[in-house]
């Protein structure tokens, strides 16, 4: 994420700038303080049970993939190419 954050005469950034800062900082905490569930696991493949159909419209892998709402009961990661196993952990 590039914030392009200047800071101003006195070395301070900006209030209004803050702000908005404080603000997209709330909003990535109401959105991923939470999880609606997690896995971790090492492979090409690791999955993770939701135990009934939900609805979920983003996935965080150290990346966020972000896609329409879908109706799943599953999630599966598979990483079809690695240079090592792969290692996915929570974070």
């Amino acid at each position: 994420m590039l914030l392009n954050s200047t800071a101003n005469t006195d070395g301070l950034i900006p209030a209004d700038d803050v702000r908005l800062y404080r603000a997209r900082d709330a909003e990535i905490e109401r959105r991923f303080g939470r999880p609606s569930a997690r896995t971790e696991g090492r492979g090409n493949t690791v999955e993770l049970d939701l135990g009934q159909p939900t609805i979920i419209n983003h996935a965080v892998i150290r990346e966020d993939l972000w896609f329409d709402d879908a109706i799943v009961s599953k999630v599966r990661l598979r990483a079809t190419e690695a240079a090592a196993p792969p290692l996915i952990r929570r974070r």
